[in-house]
């Protein structure tokens, strides 16, 4: 079991440090020690003649105290049960029951009262835990242990005496036997126990003569006592002389030990009826055995106390005789002090009778002489008036006065003489005893502590002069200005010279003077610097003390003292400096505070209190500054737990950043970014959290659409068939589409990282596509020449565009590429095939040109002869032969209009140079060739504003033209011709109409009007060769317009084309 040293001297195991285990181990060692009596004393009754666990009991209460007394009462309470078993298991009737039952509840309270009253009276009386170290302590012990018993037996057993259940006489023996076995056990069990436990040195040092002695000693204990008790010797005294053996050679421990083990004998042999207390009847026979066991262990103790004491005693005595010869050594060695004391002895006559070296040494620096005992001190001195004040201060001393003073040798050195008379026994003057004491060292000492004292005087002006500028500055009721001429009144008198002195402050472009300021012969100057920036300066010096040294007018204190003042005047402006900073700061933040847009919040950490709100936050669903502050902030959490993490994020990190939540106001979910952080009070613990909140619900519901947008893209970018490339300048790839296998047979991870520009057919391309990009920004619809993975050539339509950074400098490039081989095939096929169609539209002009012409002869030569044979035959015609040449003349005109037209209809685009047109001069010089017609027929022709266009004149005449004779020839023969000319500008496009009231045309017939040739109606209705709406389509056509007609049958047609505004 380990141990260790507490309570006092004694050794306690460390396990008990707790009531709950003085208590179990104190019930089951009491326990215990009871049982292991029980088996070894034989009694008549359930009564022990020594009961050891009593004395257990009271060292345990000396120990513990009143914790101990529970586990005592415990204990005896389970003891008795377990001794009463058989009475209670055989009992029939109540009065049966009532015996062993009141002594099972007797018993406990009889242990804890002795246990209590003996160690109350013990430590009352002996003031100790331990009453074994003194004769005097040893009988309060047996007193206590006597009394205590005696009270705790009679106070139980009396009452039970009272009642019917037990006679007197049968009280009485159990009440005598009781007492006598506890008194026993206490003052035999309680030394085993202490003795023990106290922490002595017994055991250390012996050596083996008495190891051997010991154990001699405890086998002559053992067999004696087996041999007196068990063999009727009667010789029982021998056993005390061999207690006083113990008590003399060995200390508590082996004479309890001893003691035990006698006593444990004696009683086994008397219960077993052997020994020399045999007497008649048991109770007797313990009776003295008991008397005989108590004195002798009493007697025992006392004598060791006895010889404790005047062992102590002899202690003391070398102590005091050990410490004597010390001072004694130390007395000798002071009076041999080589150099502090000078000691001497004279008898009435002053002769010498002892000095020390000391002295030997004074008197020969002193006087030059050298002594011996038995010279005249008087003699030694030469002549002079120092020798007879000497005569005059030793007479006076022969006459019972005392000399004390101080003086001073010829070396400087101090000295403290003191003369006085020695007496003998009867008070009789028999010499003088000087002793003279070195105080040179002390002597200066002293006059350096003068000099300090004076320092600190000066020390004590400067500091108060530091204290009292301190306050004034510190007196927020001044303004800076009294402060100011304050200090300069104050600073003066703080220095070495304050009748003479001046001193002047300089701060922020004022100046402040002491009263008198004069000018200054010595001036010292200290700046008032704040952050390395000057703001003024303080000033100090002497007037009227030119005749002073500048080297020590200026003290190194007042040195420091300006720099201390300085110190504190900058620091006063700094702190002035701060405070409107801290003021302009607190409003800034009131402000920000009060018109933040998010919402700024303080939140207490522990219970999470919102503290303070910005106004901002009626943003959230109209909730007032007034209904959130002082609530929790669990109100506008749905989930606890996310509060919870975010308070703990919070403690964990000291700061969050962007922490995303779900928050509820007056029924309405808030999504919301938070930042804030932690302040700490002055213990380091977190108090509260400072920070802002801001309604991102927006934001993330725009987030969740960017994801399905992503998402959808990433989709489209992946199944994408055109190539998406992304590239730095130099060309790297940076990322690439999945389209980029299948379009250049490589996959795509052979792309990333390395250049595109090794792809391109021609590396002019790529130049003139980078410097497009550079200058423009951007390109569109550019066509370039790749080579694929199987070093085909790939034909790409490529966009592309520059990515600045911040400051405007391309960082890479985005391009979109579509495979256009299948657009270039079918443009190489529709090239070759466009020309073959020029080719032979060309051949077809010229054979529409040439079949025109030559068909234009032999149509005159018809024409001539036809008006030959009218000529010639005149009046020989008859009708039918009239009528005959009238038809072929008819039909030749029509066929020469015909042949005119179509002549005219291949001319239309050979017209390479165009014009400025103005339309308006084009349309009245068409209607003042048509002039005649139109007043014959009385057409209305309406038409103004019409624009300036750019083509070609001949064509342009040529369609107003047809477009207005179209219009008057197809006309009602009813009602008046009327026909409007206009045009409107439609984005890059002039929309050009003639609208006419006349037949109209059907809706069936309305895609036939613009084919060469084609007519709707008979020459008899309407004369026409049915080319003219061609030669309008065709001219519109080469002008890269449109033509197309509105109409309704019978109420007229609008015919409308396009021209471009700028025809290229």
């Amino acid at each position: 079991m380990d141990e260790n040293i507490n309570s006092g001297e004694y050794y306690i195991p460390t396990f008990l440090n707790s009531t709950i285990k003085i208590v179990t181990t104190t019930a089951i060692l009491y326990f215990l020690i009871a049982k292991l009596s029980q088996f070894i004393f034989i009694t008549e009754i359930h009564i022990l003649p020594f009961f050891p666990a009593i004395g257990f009991t009271i060292a345990a209460t000396l120990l513990f105290g009143r914790k101990a007394i529970f586990g005592v009462a415990l204990g005896s309470f389970i003891f008795s049960i377990s001794l009463f078993k058989n009475d209670f298991q055989n009992a029939t009737t109540f009065e049966e029951l009532i015996m062993p039952s009141a002594l099972c509840i007797a018993r406990p309270i009889i242990a804890s009262l002795n246990a209590f009253l003996v160690s109350y009276l013990t430590k009352l009386w002996c003031k100790s835990k331990y009453p074994f170290n003194s004769e005097q302590n040893v009988i309060f012990f047996a007193l206590a242990s006597l009394l205590g018993t005696f009270i705790s037996v009679t106070i139980v057993f009396f009452p039970l005496a009272l009642t019917s259940y037990f006679s007197l006489d049968n009280c009485i023996l159990i009440w005598s036997n009781t007492l006598r076995g506890n008194a026993l056990g206490a003052i035999l069990f309680t030394p085993f126990v202490l003795s023990w436990l106290f922490s002595t040195k017994e055991f250390i040092g012996w050596t083996n003569g008495k190891k051997s002695e010991v154990f001699f000693l405890i086998l002559s204990a053992l067999f004696l006592s087996l041999y007196i008790f068990e063999s009727y010797a009667n010789n029982e005294s021998v056993l005390f002389f061999l207690l006083i053996w113990a008590a003399c050679r060995f200390g508590m421990k082996i004479i309890s030990f001893l003691s035990l083990v006698i006593t444990i004998i004696a009683i086994h042999c008397t219960g077993h009826h052997m020994g020399g207390f045999i007497f008649n009847g048991w109770n007797n026979n313990f009776l003295m055995l008991q008397l005989f066991l108590f004195a002798t262990m009493v007697s025992v103790l006392f004598l060791k106390a006895v010889l404790e004491g005047k062992k102590n005693e002899e202690r003391k005595l070398n102590t005091s005789e050990h410490s004597l010869g010390l001072e004694k050594n130390i007395l000798k060695a002071t009076i041999e002090n080589p150099t502090r004391v000078s000691i001497s002895s004279m008898d009435t006559d002053l002769n010498y009778l002892s000095f020390n070296s000391a002295h030997s040494r004074y008197m020969k620096n002193e006087y030059g002489v050298k002594i011996k005992i038995g010279d005249n001190h008087i003699n030694l001195i030469p002549q002079g008036s120092r020798k007879e004040k000497i005569i005059s201060i030793f007479t006076s001393v022969l006459k019972g006065s005392t000399y004390s003073a101080q003086e001073k040798d010829a070396t400087e050195a101090y000295w403290n003489v003191a003369k006085s008379p020695s007496k003998n026994e009867e008070g009789k003057i028999i010499g003088v005893t000087t002793i003279v004491t070195n105080v040179s060292e002390l002597k200066l000492k002293e006059i350096q502590l003068e000099k300090n004292n004076i320092s600190l005087n000066k020390r004590i002006k400067e500091l108060r002069c530091l204290y009292d500028i301190s306050e004034i500055i510190s007196n927020k009721a001044l303004s800076k200005s009294k402060k100011l001429e304050a200090c300069v009144q104050i600073i003066p008198n703080a220095l070495q010279f304050p009748e003479i002195a001046n001193c002047r402050i300089q701060m922020c472009e004022e100046e402040f003077f002491s009263p008198n300021y004069q000018q200054n012969d010595w001036t010292l100057k200290q700046k008032i610097c704040i952050n390395a920036k000057e703001y003024g300066f303080i000033e100090i010096g002497y007037y009227n003390a030119k005749d002073l040294k500048k080297e020590t007018i200026f003290l190194e204190e007042e040195v420091k003292l300006l720099g201390a003042l300085s110190d504190i005047l900058s620091r006063s402006m700094e702190r002035k400096l701060a405070q409107e900073r801290l003021l302009k700061s607190e409003e800034t933040y009131r402000v920000l505070f009060e018109n933040a847009q998010d919402v700024i919040f303080k939140t207490s950490i522990k219970t999470g209190e919102i503290l303070d709100v910005s106004p901002s936050c009626s943003t959230f669903n109209g909730i007032t500054r007034e209904e959130l502050v002082g609530q929790n902030m669990s109100i506008i959490y749905s989930d606890r737990n996310q509060m919870k993490l975010m308070f703990q994020k919070i403690i964990t990190e000291q700061k969050v950043i962007d922490h995303n939540n779900e928050i509820s106001i007056n029924g309405q979910i808030f999504y919301v970014s938070i930042n804030a952080k932690v302040i700490y009070d002055s213990n380091g613990e977190p108090e509260f959290a400072i920070g802002s909140l801001r309604n991102i619900t927006e934001r993330r519901l725009i987030e969740e659409k960017l994801k399905i947008s992503e998402a959808k893209f990433r989709s489209i970018f992946e199944n994408f068939e055109d190539v998406y490339l992304k590239t730095t300048m130099d060309g790297t790839v940076l990322d690439v589409s999945p389209s980029f296998e299948k379009n250049f047979h490589k996959p795509c991870s052979f792309l990333l990282g390395n250049s595109i520009f090794d792809f391109y057919y021609d590396q002019q391309d790529r130049e003139s596509l980078l410097k497009k990009l550079k200058e423009e920004g951007q390109v569109r619809d550019c066509d370039i020449r790749f080579r694929d993975g199987n070093k085909n050539i790939a034909f790409f339509s490529l966009n592309a565009r520059l990515i600045n950074n911040e400051n405007g400098e391309p960082i890479y490039i985005e391009k979109s590429m579509r495979n256009v081989n299948d657009r270039v095939a079918f443009q190489k096929e529709l090239l070759t095939k466009n020309r073959q169609l020029e080719f032979q539209n060309t051949e077809l002009e010229q054979f529409a040109y040439i079949a025109s012409h030559d068909l234009q002869e032999p149509l005159i030569t018809v024409i001539q002869f036809i008006h030959l044979l009218k000529e010639e035959l005149g009046e020989d015609l008859d009708e039918d032969q009239k009528q005959y040449l009238q038809f072929i003349e008819s039909s030749t005109s029509r066929m020469q209009l015909s042949v005119k037209g179509l002549l005219d209809y291949s001319r239309i685009g050979k017209e390479k140079r165009t014009n400025s047109i103005n339309c308006n001069e084009i349309v009245a010089n068409v209607l003042a060739d048509m002039d005649v017609s139109l007043k014959e027929n009385n057409a209305f022709i309406e038409y103004e504003n019409l624009p300036v266009i750019s083509g070609y004149t001949t064509e342009i005449r040529q369609l107003f033209q047809n477009m207005i004779s179209n219009a008057y020839k197809y006309r009602k023969k009813d009602r008046q011709s009327k026909i409007k000319i206009a045009a409107v500008k439609e984005e890059n496009n002039w929309l050009f109409s003639i609208q006419d009231n006349g037949i109209g045309i059907k809706e069936q017939d309305q895609d036939k009007i613009f084919v060469i040739f084609k007519r709707l109606h008979n020459h008899n209705e309407y004369q026409g060769t049915g080319i003219g709406l061609s030669h309008c389509k065709k001219i519109v056509e080469h002008h890269n317009g449109k033509i197309w007609v509105e109409s309704k049958y019978n109420e007229g047609s609008t015919f409308k084309w396009t021209f471009p505004a700028e025809l290229n």
